[in-house]
């Protein structure tokens, strides 16, 4: 099936990232298309291109991914859907397809329950921020929370951190949290505030390498800009991002 795809995709004016003009018509194209393709047994059988649409289509929204990011897994959904409609399986890694439903999720953006670790009453957009962050989690992704200062992204991330260490049986590597060194004890009052369940470990001041030792013993690691250990960890926030220069 694929030569008979890529031989109809040939013939087609796309350009060099596989986009077809805003004026072209590939359904009437293919309509007046007719194809015969040559089987293994060397007979030729009558192929009306017609039915190859969805797949074509599906086929040129994925060209040019050699150069595959996870990111991109949704045009892979895509193409899959496109061949089970035309009686074709997929027959890739599952996992991928799993993912392209986890990132076409997010664009819902819904609301998720906060953990019961989690001592606040999230307002509606403070649930639907802590889902995204979840999601993005989940997936691998990372993401930037830009609400106005003011609206509660700590408690967003503090749930999140409560999420990943306090339920779901816990990680096995702590979390950091980098932030200008006049935030870091904010972030320490507020987990003890709302995530108390969290064990939460500052390295401030000229004694902190000493204190290197006690990183695997906690879940959550606070530090100033540029100050953070050489540990193998699980998660990373950055707080004012503002002051990150990448």
């Amino acid at each position: 099936m694929l030569p008979v795809i890529l031989s109809v995709i040939d013939i087609l004016p796309v350009d060099g990232a596989g986009a077809l003009p805003e004026d072209f018509d590939l359904d009437t194209f293919l309509d007046d298309l007719i194809l015969y393709p040559r089987l293994e047994s060397g007979a030729r059988i009558k192929l009306d291109a017609a039915r190859l649409a969805p797949i074509v289509r599906a086929f040129l929204e994925v060209h040019g991914l050699t150069g595959f990011h996870a990111g991109e897994a949704p045009q892979l959904r895509a193409l899959a859907d496109a061949l089970e409609g035309c009686g074709i399986p997929w027959t890739g890694d599952p996992a991928i397809l799993t993912l392209a439903d986890k990132l076409n999720a997010l664009t819902n953006a819904p609301e998720a329950v906060p953990p019961p670790s989690l001592k606040a009453d999230l307002r509606p957009y403070q649930k639907t921020g802590f889902g995204w962050l979840k999601a993005l989690s989940e997936t691998g992704f990372g993401g930037a929370l830009a609400d106005d200062m003011g609206l509660g992204k700590t408690v967003q991330a503090l749930a999140l951190l409560a999420q990943r260490h306090l339920e779901d049986g816990g990680c096995d590597r702590p979390s950091i949290v980098i932030a200008p060194t006049s935030l870091v004890g904010v972030w320490q009052r507020e987990a003890e505030r709302f995530t108390p369940g969290l064990k939460v470990l500052v390295l401030h001041g000229p004694d902190r390498k000493v204190r290197f030792d006690e990183i695997a013993d906690h879940h959550l690691i606070g530090v100033g800009l540029g100050r953070g250990p050489n540990s193998t960890l699980s998660f990373a926030v950055t707080a004012s991002a503002t002051d990150i220069r990448l």
